[in-house]
């Protein structure tokens, strides 16, 4: 019987796909056609539509950055790292600032329109959510409301890093930066959004050095506990 009932690919693939995997420091240039730029953005479009969500709130937006201007200023508030302005693709993971029970209800109300649920049933779910995430958010184990939000980008970023590997697609994640300036920039404060962490996409440059150095991780045996 096999444990994976329906793979595209082999375990032994993905295993490798990972150990090619890693935070690339430098991009080629970016020669992409117009056709070619486009369908990557719809494919990490919809990795990032996909992705798996506490309460499936898609407590996020992503900022896709495409202005070269724009890049340019918001690489002088990222330590002038390269990625900013030469990876293909740049995502900037934002979460909202205005979390409330009108959020949560604009996101049931999505789920009433798709899986055609009741009125009572809406107003059930509301509740369970408002009261499981802004009423008791201690409970989750974290020390503000917004750790918890953070959490969130976290999980679509590292779907998004490991879903590009798979399709061996390179990335950088980037959370050296100024979240002030990159709200300012990117006028987020007037969407009511903060930015988190960043993504740069495209192909690692044939000389990056880094793409050689072995992997440093512990050993399986350190890192689980076998109760």
């Amino acid at each position: 019987k096999k444990i994976f009932m329906k793979s595209f690919l082999k375990t032994n693939e993905l295993i490798e796909a990972l150990n090619n995997r890693y935070a690339v420091k430098k991009f080629e240039k970016r020669n992409l056609s117009e056709t070619e730029k486009s369908e990557l953005e719809d494919t990490v479009k919809s990795i990032l539509q996909l992705t798996p969500t506490s309460c499936w709130l898609q407590a996020y937006k992503f900022i896709n950055v495409k202005n070269t201007e724009l890049r340019e200023q918001l690489k002088k508030y990222s330590w002038d790292q390269s990625q900013i302005t030469d990876s293909d693709i740049l995502i900037v993971f934002a979460v909202p600032t205005n979390f409330d029970r009108k959020f949560i209800e604009k996101h049931t109300e999505n789920l009433q329109k798709i899986r055609w649920i009741t009125d009572e049933k809406k107003a059930s779910v509301t509740d369970f959510i408002v009261s499981s995430t802004i009423e008791n958010w201690k409970c989750i184990w974290l020390n503000n409301f917004e750790d918890w939000l953070t959490c969130q980008v976290y999980i679509a970023l590292w779907n998004l890093m490991t879903w590009l590997a798979v399709l061996w697609i390179d990335a950088c994640p980037i959370e050296w930066f100024s979240n002030e300036k990159y709200d300012e920039l990117l006028n987020l404060k007037e969407k009511n959004l903060s930015s988190k962490v960043i993504l740069a996409i495209w192909k690692r440059w044939a000389e990056d050095k880094y793409q050689n150095e072995k992997k440093v991780r512990f050993p399986k045996e350190e890192l689980f506990i076998d109760l």
